[in-house]
């Protein structure tokens, strides 16, 4: 089992390093890839709270109203400690960073998974993609959903990254507003019942991603009725 950890580091996207300066999570992503990470995925949230403790919406003034900013990323332990390390005084005043186990979805072994999930209940998994990445000639994105909807697995969301970078360090952007070619973000939970005969499934498809997918234990509380028709 391919063992790591996952790495997420909050901060707002209208802070800056100093006064006119780079933006503050712009310069975390530059450092990551100076320093040799993996890759890192920045996701923007439409609602949060700012460090004063004032709502901050997306429908506010976009270019002076500080969202919500995440970096994710997975990496072997000792390249996690080391991006921690990265983050100074200065930097790390401005962020909340938390880190987390976790391991490779492709490449670990199913006995491994069950017997995560039976320790833990269930599995928290995340797969990063590029939203043309394709498996056989269709969509990834599609067939990884058509898999957990027959799997009668819930809870499964997908949402945009706003830019990020992988095994080729370069910072890729999105356009804004193009409907191609966007860094998608795949969660879903995984229980002790479903989890192995899905990723059993899903391991030849996760293969075709462009990003990593990770399995993070976990434990629910509450797990809803699957109505699948």
């Amino acid at each position: 089992m391919s063992n790591g950890a996952y790495l997420e580091i909050l901060i707002y996207d209208g802070e800056r390093i100093r006064p006119f300066g780079k933006l503050l999570y712009e310069a975390i992503l530059e450092r990551l890839v100076q320093l040799g990470a993996p890759g890192c995925t920045v996701v923007r949230g439409t609602y949060g709270l700012d460090r004063r403790g004032h709502i901050r919406d997306i429908h506010s003034d976009y270019t002076s109203t500080p969202l919500p900013i995440s970096l994710q990323m997975f990496a072997p332990l000792e390249m996690v400690e080391a991006a921690t390390r990265m983050l100074d005084q200065s930097l790390m005043s401005r962020c909340s960073v938390f880190t987390v186990p976790a391991v490779d979805a492709i490449t670990c072994e199913l006995k491994d998974i069950k017997m995560m999930t039976t320790e833990s209940g269930s599995a928290y998994c995340k797969v990063y993609m590029n939203e043309e990445d394709t498996t056989h000639g269709r969509s990834l994105l599609g067939e990884l959903l058509r898999v957990l909807r027959r799997e009668r697995v819930m809870s499964v969301i997908v949402s945009y990254a706003i830019e990020g970078f992988g095994s080729h360090r370069i910072i890729r952007r999105p356009r804004l507003f193009s409907a191609k070619n966007g860094i998608l973000i795949l969660e879903t939970i995984l229980t002790s019942e479903n989890a192995v005969p899905t990723l059993d499934i899903l391991q030849p498809l996760l293969s075709h991603a462009s990003g990593p997918a990770i399995i993070i234990p976990a434990k629910v509380i509450h797990y809803g009725k699957v109505n699948v028709h």
